[in-house]
């Protein structure tokens, strides 16, 4: 559409880092690698330049293509570390099978992501766009977040 209408396209996301560096998969997920490549490279094909999200360096593979660390909210760049009587999960999906797994563990789960919010055996589950600070809270606090 943004070609159409003469307007740059920029893609900021992580699944480039898949595509537009070099990377190494163990044999066994090649299959796999293949199948995510090729449907990141049909969402956005031709864009004008892939702003890329990555926890770590790769040797980028194209011009059009930069590196950037992980985007953090205000929220999070202001809470202090510190070790605490749970685990943290994060996903970007809804990760339905992961609540099973959770629960075969002796540990207490804050869960982001999973489309819900609740408790549920030892796992809590957060708003989907919810912040809890590691500082031992009940509140959850509400993200500064730019789809909000």
């Amino acid at each position: 559409m943004g070609h159409n209408l003469n307007l740059p396209i920029l893609v900021i996301d992580n699944q480039h880092l898949l595509t537009d560096t070099e990377m190494r998969y163990p044999r066994e997920y090649r299959k796999e690698a293949l199948a995510t490549k090729l449907v990141t490279r049909l969402m956005t094909p031709r864009a004008d330049a892939y702003l890329v999200i990555s926890f770590f360096g790769a040797r980028v593979k194209k011009k059009n293509t930069f590196l950037f660390p992980p985007i953090l909210r205000e929220a999070v760049l202001r809470a202090t570390p510190g070790n605490g009587d749970y685990v943290l999960v994060y996903v970007t999906s809804a990760a339905t099978e992961w609540t099973d797994v959770l629960q075969t563990v002796r540990q207490r789960f804050v869960c982001y992501g999973f489309n819900r919010a609740g408790k549920e055996g030892t796992s809590d589950f957060a708003p989907t766009r919810a912040f809890r600070s590691p500082a031992k809270s009940s509140t959850w606090a509400s993200p500064i977040w730019h789809g909000r």
